[in-house]
């Protein structure tokens, strides 16, 4: 008798988004959708089971074939695709990360010229989402509210110039 896998409450909720989404695609059945990013008709059903549990390169295929947000994959929030490849703001490395530009320049190159560096990184950055989402939303929350009141004060004092006596 084959042993059933358990269901995970997490994998379970994947599943449901990713049915979701492939009924977004046209009404793909399980069949076609497995095929498109490279996967057996089986091991689908048993993603959408919750019984499966995909590594990087389902998320990764899913993205990349389908334009689907990976946040939304994994957190079940925001919107499903993504509108355009345009769609991450351009970066200017040197104000947006101050002394690390250097080495985050070097990683992306890096990621830009090796397939394996690409997939490492994107599956350290994935897990690291998953893993840390409250404590990364409240730090864009705290730069916010901080660049908000450098800004505030900025524009105070370009109002209220000092006076030479």
């Amino acid at each position: 008798m084959k042993e059933e896998k358990e269901t995970h409450p997490e994998l379970a909720m994947l599943g449901q988004r990713i049915k979701e989404i492939r009924l977004r695609l046209g009404n793909m059945s399980q069949r076609e959708f497995a095929r498109e990013i490279g996967l057996s008709h089986s091991y689908m059903s048993g993603v959408e089971k919750g019984r499966n549990s995909p590594g990087f390169s389902f998320y990764y295929n899913i993205a990349t074939k389908f334009k689907v947000s990976l946040y939304y994959l994994f957190f079940g929030k925001g919107d499903i695709f993504l509108e355009n490849e345009g769609h991450i703001p351009e970066i200017h490395l040197e104000t947006t990360f101050g002394t690390d530009s250097a080495e985050i320049k070097e990683m992306l190159w890096y990621m830009e010229h090796s397939k394996l560096v690409r997939h490492s990184i994107l599956s350290v950055f994935a897990k690291f989402l998953y893993e840390n989402q409250e404590n990364i939303v409240k730090d864009i929350q705290r730069t916010k509210e901080k660049q908000h009141t450098i800004e505030s004060l900025e524009s105070n004092a370009n109002k209220n110039p000092k006076k030479d006596d």
